[in-house]
């Protein structure tokens, strides 16, 4: 079964087709997929599809495209949006992307993404992590607020004692201050996702040491994607995941200018190849992965 951990269903280019997609999860084996809230109206829109479908569970937050409109007033929407809907799993997608002309807002994209980084630890919550041509700032960002010892990998500044796995549900956090003492075994399994992972081999050996997960989408099937190959082949098992990010990065091959999520299965069939695995091995280890980094039932 695969489980599709970034998806934007409800863009508009699925208007005429999105229930149907979802009816289809079954026979085109996706068990599962995380819609993203990529800004405030996105984060409502995903948090309702989430509530409507079982299988279907959302994240909420600004994108870095989307952060020069970011206020304390979209900060505190996307916390209450998430703190009354346990089908919200994560914070995200935030983070900090200076491709073409976005370097020039790179301060707001700073500032939107440590409020969001801070978010996501005051909730207990994984952070889904966007980041292009900025990976030196966005690691300085991390491990500012993240443990970088191998042997304590998770978040320290959250009490999560009662965000507990409820059949497929979550309870939300009880929520503690800033930086307080706690018991490193409640927090966080992982501190969340480096999404659409295009670093190279030694982005993905820093990021995995610090207990972040690398999901891998479409751009790993593409013929210039070496670097991306390389440190896939390379990334710890239980670090993994797959995504499609639809509706964008069609898998190679696929002759469709939209993707979805049915499509995650020749992310699974790449990254398997480089792994020397099966296929199945690759839907079963991303899907366990999944699973657990999102506090959910198998």
């Amino acid at each position: 079964m695969l489980f599709d951990t970034h998806t934007h269903l409800c863009d508009e280019r699925y208007d005429a087709d999105r229930e149907q997609i979802i009816a289809d999860f079954a026979k085109n084996n996706v068990g599962r997929i995380v819609e993203i809230g990529a800004n405030v109206d996105e984060a409502k829109l995903a948090v309702a599809l989430a509530n409507s479908h079982e299988n279907v569970y959302a994240t909420v937050g600004t994108h870095p495209y989307y952060c020069k409109d970011f206020t304390e007033e979209s900060l505190e929407t996307l916390r209450r949006l998430a703190l009354s809907n346990p089908k919200v799993v994560a914070v995200g997608e935030a983070g900090l992307d200076y491709h073409d002309n976005h370097h020039e807002y790179k301060d707001a994209q700073i500032k939107a993404f440590e409020l969001q980084i801070k978010l996501a630890l005051e909730l207990g919550l994984p952070l889904i992590v966007h980041v292009r041509d900025a990976y030196e700032d966005c690691l300085a960002l991390l491990k500012k607020y993240y443990s970088t010892k191998a042997d304590d990998i998770r978040p320290y500044n959250v009490n999560e004692s009662s965000r507990k796995t409820v059949g497929s549900t979550i309870s939300r956090p009880h929520l503690e201050e800033p930086h307080s003492s706690l018991n490193p075994e409640s927090c966080p399994l992982s501190p969340g996702i480096i999404h659409c992972f295009s670093g190279d081999r030694a982005f993905m050996e820093e990021i995995t040491a610090m207990g972040f997960h690398v999901a891998f989408g479409g751009a790993l099937t593409y013929s210039n994607a070496d670097n991306i190959k390389e440190a896939a082949k390379h990334a710890p098992l239980d670090k993994i995941l797959i995504e499609t990010d639809c509706p964008y990065l069609v898998p190679a091959g696929i002759h469709d200018s939209r993707n979805e999520p049915k499509y995650v299965s020749k992310v699974a069939e790449l990254l398997a190849e480089l792994k020397g695995l099966t296929t199945q091995e690759i839907e079963d280890i991303t899907y366990k992965n999944a699973c657990r980094l999102f506090k959910l039932g198998d």
